[in-house]
């Protein structure tokens, strides 16, 4: 298992970068490696996060004077090829239409912890700020934005989605999928989960745990 600590360029006249650029180091990295990505850093670039390798990427945080300092990523994640990846503590944002800020897909899996989520485009063609497909996504104590439009959406097809102590200003679209929720406030919003043919979780609801501010409606 290796580390990379992805930062800003700290090189001078006199020493060589210790630090990565977050797309090199997930190139380079392998299964089981982490990366460490510097509070201060932000990836804003044309070149979308492809990820496919099992690796865990961490923001570190600055929570000085009660403001939280995280890493940002302002562009979009797609994970795929079987893979389990770990995102922790980061602000993921994108600004553009018909396009997911996360997609997980090929049996593929997402662990989210302490995310801020937002699409912040105008255009009137927004896809789902998440979309999971025959995959698992995990959020945890993960806030999504509403986006100039309204609200926000995560799709699931023929998927697992469990989220824990999160807050989203976003609705649910769930197709052939089992869902757990604890914990959660929607605000603004409605929990909409969309059946087609059996939802997964028919026979055991109790899997399906809603609190505060839902709105359930099973069609």
């Amino acid at each position: 298992m290796a580390y990379y600590k992805v930062g800003p360029d700290n090189s001078s006249f006199f020493s060589k970068r210790t630090t990565w650029e977050l797309l090199d180091a997930i190139n380079v990295a392998v299964d089981g490696d982490i990366i460490e990505v510097d509070n201060s850093y932000v990836y804003n670039s044309e070149n979308v996060i492809s990820i496919n390798k099992s690796i865990s990427i961490i923001g570190k945080v600055d929570e000085s004077e009660n403001n939280q300092l995280q890493p940002i990523i302002i562009n979009q994640i797609h994970i795929d090829n079987g893979v389990t990846v770990t995102i922790k503590n980061f602000s993921i944002s994108i600004n553009k239409e018909k396009t997911n800020a996360i997609t997980i897909k090929d049996k593929s899996a997402l662990i989210g912890e302490n995310l801020f989520i937002e699409n912040t485009s105008k255009k009137d063609k927004l896809y789902p700020i998440i979309g999971c497909v025959n995959s698992n996504l995990k959020l945890i104590e993960t806030s999504i934005l509403a986006n100039n439009l309204g609200v926000s959406a995560i799709y699931a097809k023929d998927s697992n989605l469990n989220i824990y102590d999160s807050s989203f200003e976003a609705k649910l679209e769930i197709e052939n999928s089992t869902l757990f929720i604890s914990n959660t406030d929607f605000k603004d919003a409605f929990l909409k989960i969309i059946l087609r043919l059996f939802f997964a979780y028919e026979d055991r609801k109790e899997d399906l745990i809603c609190t505060k501010k839902m709105f359930i409606h099973l069609f």
